[in-house]
């Protein structure tokens, strides 16, 4: 098993890590690094339901007693989305997968909570208001928030009961409002900013989700939940990204675009 987990990670761990350096590294073949690899993806999904979840009662009032540290009463989290991208053209609907960003990929929404969970997605060319509303927090949003619960969002989104956003073209605004919703503004970025630092952690532990390598959509997918399970596995047990040589969440991050998984 040791052996499966060290060929899982050292495949993922570059950006486009060739099979035949995993091969080497964990001394096996490199069919065997393709069926490691296939193993240790199942064994992570099994785990979604444990690890890719809507926090319990619990949980949501440590996170507004976070949020509300920041000057948001009720804010249960914050929510973002971002792309990664295909190295080769998806062999079913690949055209589908073309966004507007010029390239194939996969768009993925992270709703984070100060202990963050993640879903699996739709194709790239759907921008982040549209999964938004095809996701189960929004078309049963009685089952994930109660009355004034909310999440931080940005101008991708629209406002709505559940989601907040900062405001826009605030230099259009009277003297006194230009400076009430600049303040807003700075409070709200200081508070929404910890999904991209979570989108810095994941994509600094596994490059490999800068882009993804194959042509089977479904296999990309099981990948990449595979990976967001593991992160959060590592959250748990609160195994640092710092100490991963090499490891850099700020190159992550300046390599972003508005994406998502749920």
């Amino acid at each position: 098993i040791k052996v499966q987990l060290a060929a899982f990670l050292h495949h993922f761990r570059g950006s486009n890590q060739h099979h035949l350096n995993s091969a080497h590294q964990c001394n096996i073949s490199a069919s065997t690094v393709f069926l490691y690899v296939d193993c240790v993806t199942q064994a992570l999904g099994d785990l979604s339901t444990h690890f890719i979840k809507w926090p319990d009662r619990a949980r949501q009032d440590k996170i507004h007693d976070a949020f509300r540290e920041q000057g948001f009463l009720g804010a249960i989290g914050a929510i973002d989305g971002s792309l990664i991208w295909f190295v080769d053209v998806p062999a079913v609907d690949g055209s589908y997968y073309y966004c507007c960003k010029k390239f194939y990929g996969v768009c993925f929404i992270f709703s984070v909570y100060f202990g963050d969970a993640y879903d699996i997605g739709w194709p790239a060319s759907q921008n982040d208001i549209t999964v938004f509303k095809k996701l189960d927090i929004w078309l049963e949003h009685p089952k994930f928030f109660e009355a004034n619960e909310y999440l931080l969002a940005d101008k991708g989104y629209q406002i709505t009961p559940y989601t907040i956003q900062w405001f826009d073209d605030v230099e259009l605004c009277s003297q006194d409002e230009h400076f009430n919703h600049t303040a807003f503004n700075k409070m709200h970025a200081s508070a929404w900013i910890i999904v991209e630092h979570s989108f810095g952690d994941l994509k600094g532990r596994f490059p490999a989700l800068k882009w993804m390598v194959g042509k089977d959509t479904c296999q990309i997918y099981h990948s990449i939940e595979a990976l967001m399970i593991l992160a959060n596995i590592f959250r748990t047990l609160q195994d640092s990204p710092w100490e991963i040589p090499d490891f850099n969440s700020s190159n992550a991050l300046a390599e972003l675009v508005q994406g998502i998984v749920i």
